[in-house]
């Protein structure tokens, strides 16, 4: 009864059908976010930050939350 949703991701179409319309959709779904999730963990897991790039991100925090409560005293 919904709009079926056509997505295209990298050079194949990936059809998005309703929950609803049976348990097929729903375990296709499962499938794919279970490959997407290992994909992302494979890309995640190959970045080494270095020393210096820690000590970038540990200064952007420090910042952000002293803006954050400067923001919350005012």
């Amino acid at each position: 009864m919904g709009v079926q949703q056509d997505a295209v991701v990298g050079s194949k179409l990936i059809s998005e059908e309703p929950a609803s319309s049976g348990s097929d959709a729903c375990s296709i779904g499962i499938q794919q976010g279970n490959r997407t999730e290992k994909a992302a963990e494979g890309i995640i897991s190959n970045f080494q930050p270095t020393i210096v790039a820690e000590k970038k991100r540990d200064a952007v925090i420090i910042y952000l939350q002293k803006l954050k409560d400067k923001l919350i005293v005012r």
